[in-house]
């Protein structure tokens, strides 16, 4: 698990978030708006460093090694059991208003990476989700959600067809175009990855579209 010093200094990516009534936000972690959840997510991170916290935010050891509750794999009740408690006592810490640490966006690609496997009938995408997960919980990674659905105002637009969060501008080799805005949900602007849900209006081959890519510049 990487520090809290560490997700501090990536959150300084070159990113430009505006807050109502103050503008630019040139710094996450020392603007009066945004520096005490910033601090949130890096005692998040921290505590995984803390003695007084190992049995609670990590495994039992086997063969001389941990793994972190909030990136584990679960197999068993056992773990089901373990990984609750781990993010019962994290959340409890904040009375539950910070319920989306890091350890959400795990989950979030344990998700993706379980409805693929579901489905069953595109082996590159499994193989694809798979690799994301394992990367969101080898680097700690701070991935977060939205539904895809378009913003408040796209949504009150009079033609319906103009409703939708986005479109599909070209097919290439390399991939897909796709333009437009989503609405989004929480921790925005202090996660790195960004999943984007199938309510997005984008339909490819009778498949609805979703993504997980970098948020390195929101806008």
């Amino acid at each position: 698990m990487r520090t809290g010093a560490a997700y501090r200094q990536a959150l300084r990516d070159g990113r430009r978030v505006w807050i109502i009534g103050e503008g630019l936000v040139e710094d996450l972690a020392t603007h009066p708006s945004t520096s005490g959840m910033t601090a949130e997510y890096v005692a998040w991170y921290d505590r995984h460093a803390d003695p007084a916290w190992r049995d609670t935010l990590f495994t039992p050891a086997c063969d001389g090694t941990r793994t972190a509750w909030g990136m584990m794999l679960p197999r068993s009740a056992a773990e089901l059991r373990g990984m609750g408690r781990s993010f019962a006592a994290t959340t409890l810490l904040n009375a539950g208003n910070i319920t989306h640490t890091p350890a959400y966006g795990h989950l979030i690609a344990l998700g993706i990476e379980t409805t693929v496997r579901a489905y069953g009938q595109f082996p590159r995408q499994v193989e694809a989700a798979a690799a994301y997960r394992r990367s969101i919980a080898e680097t700690g990674r701070f991935l977060t959600f939205c539904a895809g659905a378009a913003t408040i105002g796209a949504r009150l637009r009079e033609d319906p067809a103009d409703r939708n969060a986005l479109r599909l501008v070209r097919t290439t080799d390399a991939g897909l175009v796709i333009s437009g805005k989503v609405g989004m949900h929480t921790s925005p602007a202090w996660a790195e990855d960004i999943y984007v849900g199938a309510h997005n209006g984008v339909d490819i081959n009778g498949h609805r579209a979703t993504s997980s890519s970098r948020w390195i510049r929101p806008a």
